[in-house]
């Protein structure tokens, strides 16, 4: 249940680093190594998640 609730809130993150409009280079480039950190998280977090379900079944 956690892993889920990670999981949310980290597409949450994400969807506010897509929405920051800057239009300083190096905080552009900064935003963009975080949203892909956050993209990884997510994935990872997805993974370990449809791991836990299908061990229940």
């Amino acid at each position: 249940m956690r892993i889920k609730i990670c999981k949310k809130e980290c597409k949450e993150s994400l969807l506010w680093l897509r929405l920051l409009d800057i239009s300083n280079e190096s905080l552009g480039n900064e935003r963009d190594d975080l949203i892909q950190e956050a993209t990884e998280l997510k994935n990872i977090l997805g993974a370990i998640h449809n791991n836990r379900i299908n061990k229940k079944d």
